[in-house]
This record gives structure tokens, C-alpha cells and sequence, in this order.
């Protein structure tokens, strides 16, 4: 008897552990890709947007980033409306189509700047290696740069 509730507490324990650390997780991500001055390239902004385009509610957190402050965040927000398959795309797309706001935008170590109203005319060709399925590492941004995929998926 004493075992089995010193069990319960251990698993209780560990579900509570875990939970924070998913509502942590994603909180954190949210702030940062709200906050992002950069697109692509490598690091945290990429790995948070990884994370939040596969959680229940993107959606809701892709819509909010659209109108967020941040040229980038509001290119992040298109691309997890594309990705997810949202309705609330095409006025996302209406609504950036005529913001004048610059943003660098980094493919591998290569960066340009481009207006976010320029970058929206065409979001399946920017966001879809973004898709949880794929890469975003150095293959993916060789990919999007080349056309050329040197290191071929395993079937």
C-alpha cells in the first residue's frame, strides 16, 4: 500500500515536471518569435518556430504574430498560418501585403533585406521548408539556396 502511493506521488510529480516544462517551453518560444529580428538562418527563432507550428492552437499563436511589432515575427506568423493550414491565411497575406517594414531575412550564412510586403507574395516558396516534417538545418537552407539536396532523405 505504501509503495503504491509513494508510486502515485512519483508519477504525479514527474506528469507536474513535465507539464511546466511543455507550458515553459512554449510560453518562452512565443516571447522570443514575437521578438525576433531575424528570418530563417540558424538558431533559437527557427527552433521555436519548430516547436510551436506542431502544438494544438497554432493557429490562434500565428495569428497574434502577425500583428506583432516585429517585421520578422509577422513573417513567422504567415508562414505557421501556411504550415497549419489556417483560413485566417489569406487576410493575414491582406493584411502584409502592404506593410513597407524591412526585415534580414539570412539563407545559411547569406542574409538580404527585403520588405515583408515583397516576402508574402510568394509564402509556400519561403515558409515550406519550414514544415515539421523536413529539416531546418544546414541541407534545408542548401535546398532552398540550390534546388540541389546533396544529402538525400532516407526512404
Amino acid at each position: 500500500m505504501r509503495a503504491t502511493k509513494r508510486l502515485v506521488r512519483i508519477l504525479v510529480v514527474a506528469a507536474a515536471i513535465c507539464w511546466v516544462g511543455i507550458v515553459g517551453r512554449t510560453v518562452f518560444a512565443s516571447w522570443r518569435l514575437d521578438h525576433a529580428g531575424t528570418v530563417w538562418g540558424a538558431g533559437t527563432p527557427v527552433l521555436d518556430f519548430e516547436w510551436l507550428v506542431r502544438l494544438p492552437g497554432a493557429d490562434a499563436r500565428f495569428s497574434r504574430l502577425v500583428h506583432a511589432s516585429s517585421p520578422a515575427a509577422r513573417i513567422y506568423g504567415a508562414c505557421g498560418l501556411y504550415l497549419s493550414g489556417s483560413e485566417r491565411l489569406r487576410a493575414s497575406i491582406d493584411a502584409l501585403s502592404n506593410d513597407d517594414s524591412e526585415v534580414l531575412v539570412l539563407y545559411g550564412c547569406i542574409g538580404s533585406t527585403e520588405k515583408v510586403k515583397d516576402f508574402v507574395r510568394d509564402v509556400p516558396g519561403h515558409c515550406e521548408h519550414l514544415r515539421p516534417e523536413q529539416s531546418s538545418d544546414v541541407r534545408s537552407e542548401i535546398r532552398l539556396l540550390t534546388g540541389f539536396n546533396p544529402w538525400p532523405d532516407p526512404a
